[in-house]
């Protein structure tokens, strides 16, 4: 959510940029993606204790071999913008609102 607001307020376009990546990562990421959202999606029904990587930051993620760390920031992110391409006029306050899920079902 921070890395979506940053953006909406610098007007920064790039992802790699927001979330302090080199495109090498960024390319890794998008390379995994769909195995990042199902490992997401996964982790959601559960307790938070058993979100590990997806919580800290500058850990790579043990569940998707080869993604980069902060793959769950990006995740957000796409997320984020789904909404906001969904949801263009609504004030972003809306979006601090959904739930998890809710937040997320974009990326399916």
């Amino acid at each position: 959510m921070a890395v979506f607001v940053s953006g909406e307020l610098t007007g920064e376009a790039s992802d790699a940029a927001l979330l302090m990546w080199p495109t090498e990562k960024l390319a890794a990421a998008e390379k995994r993606r769909g195995k990042l959202v199902a490992a997401l999606l996964d982790v959601l029904d559960k307790p938070r204790e058993s979100a590990g990587d997806w919580l800290i930051l500058d850990r790579p993620l043990a569940a998707v071999k080869g993604a980069p760390d902060r793959a769950a920031y990006w995740l957000g992110l796409l997320a984020a913008k789904a909404w906001r391409k969904a949801n263009p006029n609504a004030p972003l306050g809306k979006l601090l609102n959904l739930t998890p899920a809710e937040f997320f079902a974009a990326l399916d």
